[in-house]
């Protein structure tokens, strides 16, 4: 009898082990199967004693991921099975939200419905990071019907952001029509709204260590001075040059990259926050710009995150409210690897990419800024992002783009997150020769290099093109001969210039003879020019030639390269 028990136990211990091991490690399993939908996998492993409340490494629990990728049966199977429900209470670790914030971000009506039905107090459940609820969420993500859901369950319109935005805020703010209409029904009491707000900023309240109150206070003062002086420069464009004063003045000693204000965020994260308002978003969007030049000066560092209410740096949050010339003064100031890694940064509070956010916002724009926001979708795919990244309802940025139901918008949103970021590649060298005739006969001799047409000179007298001439060889010079030669059947990468400079440079600068520029096709000239001067290089002429931009800049070696956005 001993020896049939032991055949017993021999035989069952592999299925024995088995389950222990799929309802134990393999959450990581049931969770992806939680997000494709995966019935039978889930039904299988909760009835062998999977944990539906246990998370993976990343903190998703199986009916996080269902919520989020609008997997209402998968949630229903979740809640509602009879060998272990799911607990709906069980928040995101890493953010702290909920499924039914999870369920707004998907946009699902039905996943919500189930949600609540299993716990109805979360209506309202504020998630502290944003303070965003179930309306303000499908408000954020501009899913109507969510929200018209939420409005007709009993949600609270006057419930607010952390930022004090309602849902009818984001609505304007964002130019959504529909969501707009779907809100109607939700009358917003402003005395409602503030007395909410309020109550709302003193339960995310950090006490401040003694030691650090002073230097705190003066980070708060940044604060409040830079979103005061944006709303007031938007009502009264005449005070811009008072406000950018007074906000230069309040950085003295601070330290740019404190965080301050009640949602502890960086100052340019402030800076680069909201849209430029009317009735003059022109002096709203040139204070903008000024204020975070001058943080950027002061050493401010794009990639530091905010507490709240995204968790976000300044990269997305700029990129989110379509301000791409504060892209590109940032960009300057970081190498290519670190603003791509930026641009392809999943934060926590929605995995949204800076080009999720883009094509987003270019979905609901006006006319006006969805062409602004095309242009900056086109810098960000030619400064590295990529348009295959999932956001965590399962998206790509190239399948947001596909769901725009206005066809002309979808082409060019397509289009644009198709654009071949431009290829870093050379374009020419020039060189100086004492004789350019001479020169000419020699190359050609030599390689087979034929001109492309005659030498031209420049003198005092051509204006433009002398200036640039006396920025690349100093003011002494009296003519310069230019000729452009290219070996027979050569594509234009092999073009040779050939300079001919009067009189005789001097030692100390750039020689008569020999190596004087390379040209560099780089696509964003902007950001690569700033770069150069913020690491020891300089800027000396920039240009338009035949609808390339154009400049010639100084490597800290004394090198000139000549940056140009394209090949010409």
């Amino acid at each position: 009898m001993k020896k049939l028990w032991i055949i017993l136990i021999l035989i069952l211990l592999p299925d024995i082990g088995t389950d222990i091991a799929f309802a134990g490690s393999s959450v990581s399993v049931a969770v992806d199967a939680a997000g494709r939908g995966d019935l039978k996998l889930l039904r299988d492993w909760i009835a062998k004693g999977g944990n539906p409340d246990m998370a993976d490494s990343e903190g998703w629990t199986p009916l996080l991921k269902a919520a989020v990728r609008g997997q209402a049966k998968t949630v229903d199977l979740l809640l509602n099975n009879s060998i272990r429900k799911a607990d709906p209470s069980v928040p995101f670790a890493p953010s702290g939200a909920l499924p039914i914030h999870m369920a707004g971000h998907s946009g699902s009506v039905e996943t919500a419905s189930l949600i609540l039905a299993a716990r109805p107090k979360d209506l309202d459940a504020v998630w502290l990071l944003n303070g965003h609820t179930l309306l303000l969420q499908a408000a954020f993500y501009g899913h109507s019907d969510l929200a018209a859901f939420a409005i007709a369950k009993g949600a609270n319109p006057a419930a607010t952001t952390l930022r004090g935005i309602t849902a009818a805020d984001f609505a304007k703010q964002f130019d959504n029509q529909s969501l707009l209409q779907a809100l109607s029904p939700g009358e917003v009491n402003e005395s409602a709204k503030n007395a909410y707000y309020t109550a709302l900023l003193e339960r995310i309240r950090v006490p401040v260590p003694s030691k650090e109150e002073q230097a705190q206070k003066k980070s708060d003062t940044l604060v409040a001075l830079i979103e005061e002086g944006l709303k007031q420069v938007a009502s009264d464009p005449k005070k811009i040059e008072a406000l950018s004063s007074t906000i230069a003045l309040s950085m003295e000693g601070v330290d740019v990259n404190r965080r301050g204000g009640f949602l502890r965020q960086p100052p340019l994260v402030v800076t680069v926050t909201g849209n430029n308002m009317n009735p003059y978003p022109e002096a709203a969007a040139s204070l903008r710009l000024r204020i975070a030049s001058l943080l950027l000066d002061r050493g401010a560092n794009p990639l530091i995150y905010e507490v709240h209410p995204m968790g976000a740096n300044a990269i997305i949050r700029a990129s989110v409210f379509g301000h791409l010339d504060i892209l590109k003064r940032m960009g300057s100031r970081l190498t290519s690897a670190e603003l791509a890694g930026a641009l392809n940064q999943r934060p926590v509070v929605n995995g949204l990419t800076a080009l999720h956010d883009a094509v987003l916002r270019a979905s609901t724009a006006n006319e006006e800024r969805f062409h602004r926001y095309i242009e900056q979708i086109r810098w960000e795919v030619a400064s590295g992002a990529q348009s295959n990244i999932e956001d965590f309802s399962g998206l790509t940025q190239y399948q947001y783009g596909e769901k725009i139901s206005n066809l002309d918008r979808r082409k060019a949103i397509l289009n644009a997150l198709d654009s071949a970021a431009t290829p870093l590649q050379f374009n020419h060298v020039a060189i100086g020769v004492k004789d350019l005739e001479a020169a000419m006969k020699w190359y050609g001799d030599v390689f087979g290099f034929a001109p492309l047409s005659k030498p031209v000179t420049h003198g005092p007298d051509d204006a433009g093109k002398w200036q640039r001439a006396t920025a690349l060889f100093g003011g002494s010079i009296t003519k310069l001969r230019i000729v452009r030669l290219r070996a027979s059947g050569a594509p234009m990468l092999q073009v040779l210039e050939l300079f001919e400079v009067s009189p005789t440079l001097p030692a100390t600068q750039s020689p008569r003879s020999g190596f004087l520029h390379a040209c560099l096709i780089v696509g964003d000239v902007d950001t690569l020019a700033g770069r150069i001067v913020l690491r020891g290089g300089r800027i000396l002429d920039r240009s338009m030639q035949r609808g390339v931009q154009i400049a010639f800049c100084a490597d800290p070696y004394g090198n000139i390269l000549e940056l140009a956005s394209s090949s010409w």
